[in-house]
């Protein structure tokens, strides 16, 4: 069982949607990582701009990004809205 929301999302009235701040947080990671930039790379930045990571925290490690790059949750499903494009998250499974 997941100990907490994914980044991007909130829980609102029952029901799970967008933080629309992290949600475009949780894009450009996304979009950085298939810019070529490194998951060690972009999470430097992360820190360096203080952007909160899950933990309400902002300090960011490579290992933080690679999970959030691999999170199917970000698809979609039974309780979290869609958040990446399939062809987006498959190519970033590709790299």
């Amino acid at each position: 069982m997941q100990r907490h929301t994914p980044m991007g999302y909130q829980m609102r009235d029952g029901k799970v949607g967008f933080d629309e701040e992290r949600a475009k947080i949780v894009k450009k990671v996304f979009t950085d990582y298939l810019s070529e930039k490194s998951t060690h790379v972009i999470a430097k930045e992360l820190t360096e701009k203080g952007v909160l990571n899950a933990n309400n925290k902002p300090s960011w490690n490579h290992g933080a990004v690679g999970k959030m790059l691999e999170n199917i949750r970000y698809l979609g499903d039974e309780m979290y809205p869609q958040m990446i494009e399939i062809e987006i998250f498959e190519q970033v499974q590709s790299r």
